[in-house]
């Protein structure tokens, strides 16, 4: 039998047969991106994301705030175009509207363009009123 401590295990004392080589994004350097251990010293490997190429929360956070996502502003009227900011709807009330809508534009090759708005039309739906109440015996007679 074989341990650990003896020079029959796999060398010197306290070495093992075979050893264990952890490399880091393909580490040449040992103690720094290579570590071998051969049960003969203590190894400490300290992996950071950096170690490993992993992305920091702080590289996440710098991917999201370079991203080009669209964003949203209530305005009572639209601002100067050099003054507009890339990637905005602009909501901006429509004033000929009864039902509160905003009329929604963008800044598109250095003009506003209306781009939509927030009125539904539900005019080709039922409404309410629309609606009559039948009986139990109407009920009946439909089945």
């Amino acid at each position: 039998m074989r341990h650990a401590g003896r020079s029959s295990a796999g060398g010197a004392a306290n070495s093992v047969a075979n050893s264990m080589t952890l490399k880091l994004n393909s580490g040449a350097t040992e103690g720094t991106n290579l570590f071998t251990f051969n049960g003969g010293a203590a190894k400490t490997v300290n992996i950071t994301p950096a170690a490993i190429g992993a992305a920091t929360a702080a590289d996440i956070a710098t991917a999201i705030s370079a991203l080009n996502a669209v964003k949203i502003s209530i305005v009572t009227s639209l601002p100067a175009v050099n003054a507009a900011v890339a990637n905005t709807i602009y909501f901006v009330p429509n004033t000929t509207s009864a039902n509160d809508s905003y009329d929604e534009y963008m800044l598109i090759n250095n003009a506003f363009e209306k781009v939509g708005n927030t009125a539904v039309d539900l005019s080709g739906y039922v409404q309410d009123s629309d609606l009559v109440e039948i009986t139990s015996d109407e009920i009946d007679d439909l089945i």
